[in-house]
């Protein structure tokens, strides 16, 4: 029987389960880049070669083949690497198991310290694209101006950067961007004046009492050799580390200079490592957009059912979710976000509550009609008027009523964030 890249895996945790005293204790399962499987081993075990045959039977395709199916760490020039990885994960008694991967390891690496900044951050977040994701970024950044907030717009959907020409004309926008401090960071120039010269101040603030700082993907100089420095930012450096551990730095360096009082991060969509940081690494409350589709539910299922692989990890931010209904029709409403929070419910429960046990008060579970509940959505409402809306242009193509209109229930959630965030500061 042709064994699948799925099968291969149990397969690899039940052996090392079943016969890891043979195997001298602790073992660690490594996949790597191309889904083959070895076991890293402190000792060579006495019977190595017997176990070694055996097991590559089993593993088939995705076995290295019995010469190389154990790696020994006296053996092994950084051993370091593998057996002390921040990757490392449990997954049944005396067995860990180290993921080696090309894209998405994001998603299930831990949240990363921040400093000392108070500043709240929000991701913006949707699975699919295309769902007024950016739109609605622009409108909370103009409400919490209007409440005299110093508001920070970070543009983290460098590979479809936008949201900075929502909120910056022209005219307005800074030099450098994003993508311009990690090239310069690898050659060791993001210093204070670069970090200057990727900051703009946008006029959608104009007549409140707060304001709004934006940093784009990129800025006005370069923009040919965007591309070329994109491909460029996700190498990892010896110095910092891999790209979730450079963002974090850039955005304390960040905070540090600028004292906001909140940090908007517009994310990319879907399941891309820049996402995976922005969602649960970067100490953020984030927002899950979704409309009601299957493909969209399908989607997201497949991102939680990743997240489910740790269960851990995952509890340090599923707090900080809350699904965010998008683009709800004019017609149909209350039947359509019922649907919708029934599918989010549903979700959540499979794959993010704690299944109910009698009397236990801290499990982290939720009623599918409990307002409060991470899967309860947020609403914001279709409206004609925001498909071609300029939020900069003088006078304004939309009114504060049709705002507060498409947007108000998601305004009243960040009111209460505001609140807790000082109660708990």
């Amino acid at each position: 029987m042709t064994v699948r890249f799925d099968r291969a895996l149990e397969i690899a945790i039940d052996f090392a389960s079943k016969r890891r005293t043979e195997m001298g204790g602790d073992v660690i399962v490594v996949r790597d880049l191309r889904g083959r499987i070895r076991f890293a081993l402190g000792e060579r075990p006495e019977q190595a070669d017997a176990l070694a045959r055996e097991v590559d039977q089993v593993l088939g395709a995705f076995s290295p083949g019995a010469t190389q199916i154990f790696l020994i760490r006296e053996a092994m020039l950084a051993p370091d690497a593998v057996f002390g990885a921040s990757e490392l994960r449990q997954v049944a008694e005396g067995v860990r198991l180290l993921e080696r991967w090309v894209t998405g390891g994001d998603w299930l690496r831990a949240p990363l310290p921040r400093s000392s900044s108070n500043a709240q951050r929000l991701t913006f977040f949707g699975i699919k694209g295309g769902v007024g994701r950016s739109t609605a970024l622009v409108s909370v950044a103009r409400h919490l101006a209007e409440r005299g907030q110093r508001v920070l717009v970070v543009d983290l959907d460098l590979e479809s950067p936008g949201v900075s020409a929502s909120l910056l004309p022209e005219y307005a926008r800074p030099s450098f961007g994003v993508v311009d401090w990690f090239v310069e960071e690898d050659v060791q120039q993001a210093d204070d004046e670069l970090l200057r010269e990727l900051v703009a101040t946008s006029p959608l603030a104009a007549g409140t009492t707060g304001e709004i700082r934006v940093v784009p993907a990129g800025g006005i100089i370069g923009k040919e050799a965007y591309v070329s420095k994109l491909a460029r930012i996700y190498a990892s450096t010896p110095e910092i580390g891999d790209i979730g551990t450079r963002i974090a730095h850039f955005m304390d360096r960040l905070e540090a200079a600028e004292h906001p009082d909140w940090v908007l991060l517009d994310s990319r969509a879907g399941i891309h490592d820049l996402a995976g940081i922005a969602v649960t690494r970067l100490d953020a409350t984030a927002l899950l957009f979704a409309v009601n589709t299957p493909q969209t539910w399908l989607a997201y299922e497949y991102l939680f059912a990743t997240w489910q692989r740790d269960p851990t990890l995952v509890c340090r931010f599923r707090d900080r979710l809350r699904v965010v209904a998008a683009q709800v029709p004019e017609t149909g409403q209350d039947e359509y976000l019922r649907q919708l929070r029934d599918h989010a419910s549903t979700l959540f429960t499979e794959y993010l509550y704690d299944d109910e046990l009698a009397g236990d008060a801290e499990a982290f579970n939720f009623d599918v009609g409990d307002p409060d509940a991470p899967h309860s959505p947020l609403p914001v409402y279709w409206r004609r008027e925001f498909q071609d809306w300029d939020p900069t242009h003088e006078p304004p193509t939309v009114t504060p009523e049709q705002v507060r209109a498409a947007f108000g229930v998601l305004f009243r959630f960040i009111d209460e964030e505001s609140i807790r965030g000082v109660l708990e500061s």
